[in-house]
């Protein structure tokens, strides 16, 4: 019975983590915000965000791996693009 009580919890926090639209677009700003402020990003700026982990610096790395799950419908978007859209205060 602990057991399932313990899933059913591990269940509601695995759903709650589904990113919503609102969501997406505050991971988006964020992600986009600890890229701008990268040394040498605009090195990079033609890359895609799914490209980050393979060819991007260690720092873009680390910051794609922390949002790709949230930010998987702008996988395909270049890091300046990304910038260009949501890399400002009022998003």
């Amino acid at each position: 019975e602990a057991a399932e009580k313990a899933g059913a919890v591990v269940e509601a926090k695995a759903k709650a983590a589904v990113p919503s639209d609102g969501n997406k677009k505050q991971w988006a700003s964020w992600t986009a915000d600890q890229l701008r402020r990268l040394p040498d990003i605009k090195s990079y700026g033609a890359l895609k965000l799914r490209e980050l982990a393979d060819k991007g610096p260690a720092a873009a790395k680390g910051i794609w791996a922390t949002a790709k799950d949230a930010m998987h419908d702008y996988a395909e978007m270049t890091v300046d693009d990304l910038i260009a859209q949501f890399g400002t205060a009022q998003h």
